[in-house]
């Protein structure tokens, strides 16, 4: 292969062949490789087995590995044996595309990309795999919502042996439930390869004694306040052992993973079977991955497992001064020291020439580099464009964050009349919390606006609501975290008291609550039985009516087998029964008419939606909340109609094309269900230029102060330059902060692609083609679900955390509150490495300089409205400081 690859790199060289005539010939060079620098073509075509690319911010890197895809297919080797691995969907969508135009749709699909967690999930799918692991191959993936829940039944579980018979206080348990899931998160991304942690309650033991690497002497405190007495107790190694031994058990009894297991499974699995191992490496024999420096322990094993050998090539891409996420156990040495070591042949090229930043901004962002020293890992030299000027803004000092965001969206009105796009511009900030205010004025403002990363529309209770039903559709005997969550929603009778009656029952047969439940429903999924109560629900839709007995409409839910034992009230039997049809109807309805249609058909039937519509609460704002409620519905649906957009691409190994299901049924010709479900619902249903600057401005150097002095409809601005450091102060009428309520919204369309084959079981076989559409849309869910929104191409103001901002660029950036204590953060309660995390600090700082192209807008304020309501003292960060001090 090397061989090959040194020919192919001859070949595609730019040189000069003398010929006697002595006219020299240019040999042409590949499409993929025009419009490189020489760095970059120099790391696309380099045939050393192991290749590092260290690639500053703006430098091209995106190109340099979908070019070096183009050049391995160029030279040769099949789209199968390529794999590519991102960070995040986004970035592995971006990819998918480029490499597309280099070499066709047809050739890039056959290319395994994705991020790892969704690559993983695609590798445990396997059958095999996914038994070497105690799971089935139609696992559940459970979200950090339903995890924590998982967590939280094995504290009590663990709390009940102990004799503790009482239940404990709700927030208490959350609290505690998230200090439990962060220990497991910090064991499982850390734990070694090649040991298996979890194997045995003694094993996993070693790893949790209080004040050791991976728990903090003291149990975790929220703003000062003690711990609660539950969390005191279970921060003992005992304890600790106990409940997150019992969480693992609880999962894979479940059937289910969590994230990190997503990754820490996998390496498992390869370790104690080697054939496994061996299989993956003969499928994917050239590994690519980007954002390397992002690498937790897990992930950074799999890529040695894979590519760490004579058969196999590894392409890694990063820059150690954008690692940023060590407290979810990256950790950047690993492209430094440890790749030396692990990876033969290692070859390292660098790409510094910055692409994007003006000259101005980059030497702020190496000033905030330098303070205190420069890092250890910093790679200094970055080759700067000389056409791109740029240039750094410091807002005059704000009296606080109201204050702060008014003089922000102020200055990017200034930027809109002077011809930058909305969309073009971004205010980046350290924590969530800081986000509020920027609604709030960029909504009285006028100012378009989208929160990216914003969680709000997947943690909403009725987005939660219909996702568990559709997951205990998909898993009806195994996901008990789904059944807890909507036993009851909407009322069916099933209270608390009844709910714990039934979960003792069970208890006392041997079986799960879901297993008594559903365990004699025939869930096999074929044409007739869908054909069947397509006509059902169809009638009742068009009559805008609920099923009222559903056992006379589906009489295999009516209740029987160890549940007909049990003396209920007719009210339990009528929810109970209702409970199964729903579950039933909703997982054929999926498979063979699609995700959306089932999830409409489910709001309608079980009164789900008509319990919103009885809701007249009103926001802040004067907003029905449930017209918002419905909205979020209508979203979710809306992104379950488009399956193009999760369904991936074909089978994990099998790349031939798939086919189609043989038993469509021709039947009677019944209504398009969808269309009924849509009639009802509808008839009961409530260029960029180049950033300007209009005010005076005094210059530090590559910093300019803004000196404010213009009226706006809430007060006139005024700067005071006469403060130490030049910083000016604000000072602006008094304004309320108001509470508003944010919502998004979606569009789609377009049809839904029946299943595949008639399945038994919602998981079907390992191929990923085979695969239940349900299956596949909660998995989507699960892996993306917090980042549907980000690649929505809207006209607004993008308002993110400096952590969500990595990757991106934006003509305007403004990052807000940059102040000691939150831009450095204090080190956090749990920190053993101070240094370290302010190191980090630093790099997430020049991160977001970083992200700016024409125009960077720095601010603070001198008061700042903490967690708890309460409003502290500010002063200006040292990074500030220091870009100011050394720009005299």
């Amino acid at each position: 292969m090397l061989v090959a690859c040194a020919k192919v790199r001859a070949q595609h060289q730019l040189a000069a062949v003398p010929r006697p005539s002595g006219v020299s010939v240019t040999l042409p060079i590949p499409a993929f490789l025009q419009g490189l620098n020489e760095e970059q073509r120099h790391a696309v075509i380099c045939p050393a087995p192991a290749v590092r690319i260290t690639a500053g911010p703006g430098s091209g890197k995106t190109r340099v590995v979908a070019s070096r895809v183009a050049w391995l297919l160029d030279s040769g080797v099949p789209a199968w044996n390529i794999l590519l691995i991102t960070f995040t969907n986004k970035a592995a969508e971006e990819l998918k595309t480029r490499i597309a135009a280099a070499v066709g749709p047809e050739v890039s699909s056959k290319v395994m990309t994705g991020t790892f967690h969704s690559v993983c999930a695609r590798i445990l799918r396997r059958p095999d795999m996914a038994e070497a692991v105690g799971r089935t191959s139609d696992f559940t993936i459970q979200d950090n919502n339903d995890s924590l829940s998982t967590m939280q039944a094995a504290i009590k579980a663990v709390r009940l042996k102990s004799g503790h018979t009482g239940e404990p206080d709700s927030r208490e348990l959350k609290a505690a439930g998230k200090a439990m899931r962060a220990v497991a998160s910090r064991v499982k991304a850390a734990q070694p390869g090649h040991e298996r942690t979890w194997a045995d309650p003694k094993s996993l033991g070693r790893w949790l004694k209080p004040g050791g690497s991976y728990v903090a002497r003291s149990p975790p405190t929220s703003e000062g306040k003690v711990a609660s007495q539950l969390l005191r107790d279970l921060w003992d190694q005992n304890m600790l052992t106990r409940v997150l031994w019992t969480y693992s058990k609880k999962m894979q009894q479940a059937n289910a993973v969590d994230f990190e297991d997503l990754l820490s499974l996998v390496v498992s699995a390869w370790v104690e079977h080697p054939h496994l191992l061996e299989r993956h490496r003969k499928l994917w024999r050239h590994c690519l991955v980007d954002e390397f420096q992002d690498t937790n322990l897990p992930q950074y094993e799999i890529v040695k497992m894979l590519a760490g050998n004579e058969q196999a090539t590894a392409f890694v891409v990063g820059d150690p001064d954008q690692a940023i996420y060590s407290w979810r156990g990256a950790d950047a040495k690993h492209m430094d020291t440890r790749m030396e070591g692990d990876f033969p042949g290692l070859h390292t090229c660098h790409l510094r020439c910055n692409y994007r930043s003006g000259k101005q901004i980059l030497a702020a962002a190496e000033l905030v580099m330098s303070y205190k020293g420069t890092p250890e890992l910093h790679e200094e030299g970055l080759v700067m464009r000389k056409d791109i000027k740029g240039e750094v803004l410091l807002l005059p000092v704000a009296q606080d964050e109201v204050r702060e965001a008014q003089a922000v969206a102020l200055e990017l009105l200034r930027q809109k009349r002077a011809g930058v796009k909305w969309s073009e511009c971004a205010v980046l900030y350290r924590t969530n919390l800081q986000s509020r205010v920027f609604q709030d004025q960029f909504s009285r403002k006028g100012i378009p606006f989208t929160v990216v990363g914003d969680i709000a529309f997947w943690a909403a209770k009725e987005v939660r609501d219909v996702m568990a039903y559709l997951r205990l559709a998909s898993q009806p005997l195994t996901d008990v975290t789904a059944l807890e969550r909507i036993i009851n929603v909407p009322k069916r009778a099933i209270g608390a008291e009844h709910h714990a009656r039934l979960v003792a029952y069970a208890a006392s047969g041997g079986l799960t609550l879901p297993q008594l439940l559903f365990g004699d429903l025939d869930m096999q999924v074929t044409s007739a039985r869908v054909q069947k109560l397509k006509a059902v629900a169809v009638h009742q839709v068009q009559q805008e009516a609920g099923i009222q007995d559903w056992a006379s409409v589906m009489p295999e839910v009516q209740i029987r087998g160890p549940l007909a034992a049990l003396t209920l009230s007719k009210a339990v039997s009528r929810g109970l029964t209702q409970l199964r049809g729903l579950v039933l109807l909703t997982r054929l309805v999926a498979q063979r008419e699609g995700v959306h249609v089932a999830m409409k058909l489910l709001e309608l039937l079980s009164g789900y939606r008509d319990s919103l519509d009885k809701d007249d609460t009103r926001n802040s704002d004067g907003e029905l909340l449930s017209k918002i409620r419905c909205q979020r519905l209508d979203v979710l649906a809306n992104i379950a109609a488009n399956p193009s957009t999760w369904i991936t691409p074909a089978g994990l190994f099998d790349l031939q094309q798939q086919e189609d299901a043989s038993d469509r049924s021709s039947g009677e010709d019944v209504p398009s269900l969808s269309s009924a479900i849509s009639s009802s619902s509808s008839s009961s249903s409530r260029s960029s230029g180049s950033p300007k600057s209009s005010s005076s401005r005094r210059s530090f150097g590559p910093v300019k102060i803004a000196n404010f002095s213009f009226a706006d409809g809430d007060g006139a601005l005024d700067a005071d330059s006469s403060t130490p450091n030049g910083l000016g102060t604000m000072g602006m009428d008094d304004t309320a902060d108001t509470d508003i309520t944010s919502s998004s919204s979606g569009s789609g369309g377009g049809g839904q692609p029946e299943a595949t084959a008639a399945l038994g079981g919602d998981g079907g076989g390992g191929e990923e083609g085979e695969r239940p559409l349900l299956a596949r849309f909660l998995e989507h869910a699960s892996l993306v679900g917090d980042t549907i929104f980000e690649t929505q191409a809207v006209e607004a103001v993008q308002l993110m955390t400096l952590h969500s901002a990595k990757g991106l660029e934006f003509e305007v950036v403004a990052i807000a509150g940059f102040e000691e204590g939150l831009l450095p953060m204090d080190p956090r309660a749990d920190t053993t490495d101070v240094k370290a995390q302010q190191e980090e600090e630093k790099r997430l700082a020049y991160v977001g300089i970083t992200r700016a192209k024409a125009l960077l807008i720095l601010s603070y304020a001198t008061l700042r409205r903490k967690f708890g309501g309460r409003s502290e003292r500010c002063h200006p960060s040292p990074f500030l400081e220091q870009i100011i001090s050394r720009s005299r």
